[in-house]
């Protein structure tokens, strides 16, 4: 009988919580996901759902205070980094695990060349000479599709289009051959070309480095087109898990066929198709939706009652690698998508 290998990342049970004057705020209630080598699963949900702080936990970022880990493991091939002090982890980030960030001109230093914040990385965990750390970074930038990579390497991120910034991001995150890498929003405010190039250059990645991907994001286009398996995240909670294509033909939560329903489909638009318009989520999500007793989607949900919103659902498997958070499986399954 054939062994099947250990998840490469496992995010087991995370719980992050922040303090502020009103009161503590969970912002991640209770979340697990793995990530195999190889493998791009993307984080998806509305801004406050727990995305990004869920990815910024998983590398030990989150500021302290006002807020802290407060649960859970994450295990980066079996070792606990939940466990490690700040000196071993800075010996972690960048070499086995890296993140791009959202926005590349806040997240790049603008006093300091391209080829030396990518070099960064490489003099802090691989041994070589000047000749050959500038080297390394040349070879990066050409990796990214950078045109011009000699050049470019002497110049100041001002000096560069979005795309470019976006692109020197990634190669500051691969400088080291993580085997682990996650992006938080990596197209955001680039236009479609931009978005298209980036995405190709991320599978392109785990295709010839064999890189594991967290794709963290808000638009299920690119999920569609990218990823093996999608989380959806709601209220900082998990509320469905699924492997791509089973989730968008049919989704098992009221919150992802909502987000499904709020995507442009471009047949209804050709053929002005009133049936097949914009379904929109009334409301917004409630800033302590982590924190209520039962569903946390209840107030925004048609076939909530007072049984949802008195009791968090568990979440139930649903289907081959499918599971849902909803006490409404069987109904939401007779209504259809």
């Amino acid at each position: 009988m054939m062994s099947v290998a250990a998840p490469l990342l496992e995010i087991d049970g995370l719980s992050v919580e922040f303090r502020s004057r009103e009161g503590t705020v969970r912002a991640v209630d209770d979340v697990s996901l793995t990530l195999n080598a190889g493998e791009i699963v993307a984080l998806v949900g509305e801004s406050g759902s727990g995305k990004s702080v869920t990815s910024l936990a998983a590398m030990r970022l989150i500021p302290d205070p006002p807020g802290r880990i407060v649960g859970g493991r994450i295990l980066l091939d079996g070792l606990n980094l939940a466990s490690l002090d700040e000196r071993a982890m800075r010996r972690v980030r960048g070499k086995d695990m890296a993140m791009i960030f959202q926005d590349p001109m806040s997240s790049l230093n603008p006093v300091l060349t391209v080829g030396q914040q990518i070099g960064e990385a490489i003099r802090l965990h691989e041994a070589g000479g000047d000749d050959a750390v500038r080297a390394r970074i040349i070879d990066m930038l050409q990796i990214v599709r950078i045109p011009q990579a000699d050049m470019r390497i002497d110049q100041y991120p001002h000096q560069l289009s979005g795309g470019m910034r976006q692109r020197i991001m990634i190669a500051m995150a691969l400088s080291c051959r993580p085997r682990v890498l996650i992006a938080d929003e990596p197209t955001t405010a680039l236009d479609v070309t931009i978005q298209a190039q980036i995405l190709a250059l991320l599978r392109d990645l785990r295709e010839r480095l064999g890189t594991a991907i967290l794709l963290i994001t808000h638009d299920l286009g690119v999920v569609a087109e990218n990823a093996d398996r999608v989380i959806v995240l709601y209220g900082g909670r998990k509320v469905e898990e699924a492997p791509v294509e089973a989730l968008i033909q049919n989704p098992r939560h009221p919150y992802t066929r909502g987000l499904i329903g709020s995507m442009p489909h471009l047949d209804s638009v050709l053929t002005a198709d009133t049936r097949a318009r914009l379904v929109e989520i009334r409301g917004s999500v409630p800033p302590d939706a982590g924190s209520l007793p039962g569903c946390g989607f209840a107030a925004r949900c048609d076939l909530a009652d007072e049984h949802c919103r008195a009791h968090r659902p568990p979440l139930t498997e649903v289907g081959p690698g499918r599971r849902s958070a909803c006490w409404k499986h069987d109904q939401l399954e007779r209504a259809g998508t």
